[in-house]
């Protein structure tokens, strides 16, 4: 027994120092990617005598720091293509044009490389894209989920739905009945019975999210379940339920398997995957959850058919409720950077908010009056960029900047996608972006558009890695979570330090005014 143990601990110890020579190596090959980086987009430049590679690494790692505390802000607007010489001087340029939103005419179109795939029935009604950016995937109306590889725009597998048993006959309702009779006896006489794992929504699939290391796939529908499932077979994991209505709105919490759930039940509900279990429930919205996205931190922000918008801060059990604004339901929600968040509502108005100010900063219409639905149905935007994407039933996706002093929004154009566009993810590299376009809105029936195609559009943004990352796009560095590679990716969240956020005006006042907001729900179990 004492030599079986020096010889574990012999090993234990020689892996520890190779996990030490791996991180060194890593450490330096970063660095080496950080310099030549940098390098590049200096070229041409004089570079002064003395410690010019210093200042660069030190630059660089500054950079990350505050890109990863949701504080450095990228500015990608001005590497955008430019509009096409045939158009008029005054869109000439990205930066200089002033459109007007209601004058579709006076709105330049980009001139982007664009892919269009049908792969669903019905209209889709939902998007997401892995960090990665090798796949997306897309659920629609049809209860069907497919997964796609966006080098090709081909399909990797793909998810039927289930039809309700209100679609079924009463013979075959019957069948169904007699038979968990018989399994429900099974039970009661001790014998084991074998269940059928079913796969797939019963209706609509309402809500995608990929976790950030391309693991998993969780999926929500109107049949009030989240499924997860593995992201590169598509086989099933497991489903959680709880909710007591549909579940229209997932987002993972970034650098975790922590998964976020908004439903119309106006909850929110918080999931860990990797124990397979549910964790608690928000309370607030007094309307349907529309609209969910997360920071890095135990942060997420929540959009919500009460005209509200609540920013969540989880361990504090607090909330921060932001109203004005906007008239309407606002019906989507998109974090700009761990501060800001863009909303979309179905007034027809983009908003811009920041977490220490009750009140919007930019408020603009964005839709004309002549569309079949006058909404915003979907927004999008670059995670700590001044790019911001938003479509409704124009027939188009909008690009916006965000001022960087300002946070005022200016429209820069238009990209074309023929029908409702019903979701809107951009890569975190700032390569792609991926559109859900239907005949139908996402939510209902209130308009059809007739010769638009059920499908996802792919806008190859070619916003080159270097200028937006600061790295060689071979580089894995770029990941906002760990320092070895992504070997050691995920960070448990139990675990993980949480950076505590200076107090302002603003937190005291809404914690004063409306509570914890947070109902606890004690203890942690499997969920069934």
């Amino acid at each position: 027994m004492k030599d079986a143990r020096h010889d574990d601990s012999g090993s234990s110890e020689e892996e520890d120092e190779e996990d030490d020579d791996r991180r060194v190596r890593l450490a330096r090959e970063y660095l080496g990617r950080i310099t030549a980086a940098q390098k590049k987009i200096g070229a041409g430049q004089e570079e002064e005598e003395g410690h010019a590679d210093d200042d660069i690494i030190a630059s660089r790692l500054d950079q990350d720091i505050l890109e990863r505390s949701g504080r450095f802000h990228r500015s990608v607007v001005s590497k955008l293509h430019k509009p096409s010489s045939s158009l008029s001087s005054s869109t000439a340029t990205t930066t200089d044009i002033t459109p007007s939103p209601y004058d579709i005419e006076s709105i330049p179109t980009l001139p982007y490389s664009t892919q269009f795939h049908k792969g669903h029935l019905l209209s889709p009604t939902c998007i997401s894209i892995d960090d990665s950016e090798t796949f997306a995937v897309s659920g629609s109306k049809d209860g069907s989920i497919i997964r796609w590889d966006l080098s090709t725009l081909s399909k990797d597998w793909l998810i039927h739905g289930r039809k309700s048993s209100k679609n079924t006959s009463k013979r075959k309702r019957q069948q169904l009945h007699h038979k968990r009779t018989q399994d429900n006896r099974a039970k009661a006489a001790g014998k084991i019975v074998d269940k059928e794992v079913v796969r797939g929504h019963i209706g609509q699939v309402h809500a995608l999210a990929i976790s950030s290391d391309g693991k998993f796939v969780a999926s929500g529908g109107e049949d009030r379940t989240i499924i997860i499932w593995h992201a590169s077979s598509g086989e099933y994991v497991d489903r959680f339920k709880g909710h007591r209505d549909g579940v229209s709105c997932l987002t993972f919490r970034r650098g975790t398997h922590q998964l976020y759930s908004g439903s119309l039940d106006r909850t929110v509900k918080i999931w860990d995957v990797d124990e397979m279990a549910y964790v608690d429930t928000l309370f607030g919205h007094q309307s349907e959850v529309m609209g969910i996205d997360a920071t890095s931190r135990e942060r997420c922000v929540t959009s919500g058919r009460d005209r509200t918008v609540r920013f969540w801060k989880i361990p504090e059990e607090s909330q921060l409720v932001f109203r004005g604004g906007q008239v309407g339901s606002m019906d989507t929600v998109t974090l700009l950077n761990d501060n800001m968040f863009a909303t979309g509502s179905d007034d027809g108005t983009i908003a811009v908010w920041s977490a220490t100010k009750k009140k919007p900063i930019s408020v603009v219409s964005s839709q004309s009056p002549e569309a079949p639905l006058p909404w915003v149905s979907s927004v999008g935007a670059l995670r700590n960029t001044d790019l911001l994407a938003s479509g409704g039933s124009e027939g188009f996706v909008r690009l916006w900047k965000v001022d960087s002093n300002t946070s005022k929004l200016s429209l820069i154009g238009k990209v074309d996608a023929k029908g409702i566009v019903n979701g809107i993810a951009f890569g975190s590299r700032g390569r792609y972006l991926v559109v859900a376009v239907g005949q139908e809105h996402r939510l209902g029936r209130w308009a059809r558009v007739s010769e638009a195609k059920n499908g996802i559009m792919l806008v190859r943004l070619d916003l080159d890695e270097d200028k937006v990352r600061g790295i060689d796009e071979d580089g894995d560095d770029d990941d906002d979570n760990g320092d070895d590679g992504g070997d050691n990716f995920l960070v448990p969240a139990s675990r993980e330090k949480v950076q505590q956020p200076v107090a302002d005006s603003h937190d005291n006042e809404s914690d004063s005014d409306h509570g914890s907001g947070i109902k606890k729900i004690k203890g942690k179990g499997k969920v069934v």
